[in-house]
């Protein structure tokens, strides 16, 4: 059993909080998007299982995935927007 600490956590100091929920197969967008970001932006990313080829079936899978994906953004965190980091799969499922 752990010993109560005397420290508290505080907030993180950023003015805005974006989740980001990324494609499995996707290598390089969180390092874009932190590039892009302005420094008192934080990013949190979680994953969506996507297969290997993006097709309208698979777009269409993820689809009923992408509130699961999601839920696993930590839940303590009031996030200013959640984005889904696919434009095929935004394009076909919609923006909502």
């Amino acid at each position: 059993m752990m010993a109560a600490s005397p420290y508290r956590l505080l907030e993180t100091g950023y003015a805005h909080r974006l989740g980001l929920v990324v494609l499995q197969v996707d290598e390089t967008i969180e390092q874009e998007f932190r590039r892009l970001l302005a420094a008192d932006t934080a990013l949190y990313v979680t994953r969506i299982a996507s297969g290997a080829e993006l097709t309208p079936e698979s777009i269409a899978a993820m689809e009923a995935r992408l509130p699961a994906a999601a839920a696993l953004l930590p839940p303590a965190v009031r996030f200013d927007a959640v984005g889904y980091a696919c434009t095929s799969g935004t394009t076909l499922i919609g923006a909502e």
